[in-house]
């Protein structure tokens, strides 16, 4: 039997996930949490027992990409199989670089999310849509850390809560940003989040 463990923000989502996998007979919800927050305390129990944590990039509180990172330390056999509604094409290698054993998109079958759970409880990989070397963005170029910063202030997160949630200095969420910037060749948060836009990233 694989144990999975829904998070997702939206209430909706998660009655739907439940009723899918509810029909695969190998497949059991063992939990569900509404943020990243709720997630880290649920893996630092003590009778944690899944085996696969859907996870959607887009939690309140803490970051679903912070919730990778954390995760890869305090539970590292855990599968980690990301479903967000963000271009795959744009984040696949970098949630496999924070330790994610899969990527889907929401607007994938239902077909696809149970053969991706299983892939992924098998301990393999599950990516159905790597990017092309040779159409790689510049957004492919940034660092772990300048893709967190990307991804929360595409979020809308402010300096200081960035700082706060991966508990560094606001001067080194500020560095990180400007690395980002100058990186993807735009000048302010209002250009970077345009950037995210067109790359159907926000």
């Amino acid at each position: 039997m694989i144990r999975v463990f829904l998070a997702d923000d939206h209430a909706v989502v998660r009655m739907g996930l439940r009723a899918l996998l509810a029909t695969a007979p190998d497949v059991e919800v063992v939990g569900e949490a509404c943020h990243g927050r709720q997630v880290l305390e649920a893996a630092e129990a003590d009778d944690w027992t899944a085996d696969v944590l859907l996870l959607d990039l887009s939690l309140p509180r803490v970051s679903g990409i912070e919730v990778l990172t954390r995760l890869a330390k305090l539970r590292p056999t855990l599968r980690v199989l990301v479903l967000s509604m963000y271009a795959e094409e744009q984040y696949a290698d970098h949630v496999a670089r924070l330790g994610a054993a899969g990527y889907v998109a929401k607007d994938r079958s239902e077909e696809e999310l149970l053969t991706a759970v299983r892939t992924v409880a098998q301990g393999r990989s599950y990516f159905s849509r790597r990017p092309n070397p040779q159409q790689a963005t510049p957004l492919a170029g940034l660092s772990t850390r300048q893709f967190q910063v990307f991804s929360l202030v595409v979020a809308g997160h402010t300096v200081s809560e960035i700082a706060a949630e991966l508990n560094v200095g606001v001067s080194t969420v500020s560095t990180h940003l400007g690395q980002v910037k100058l990186r993807l060749g735009v000048h302010s948060v209002a250009e970077l989040v345009a950037y995210a836009h067109r790359l159907d990233l926000a």
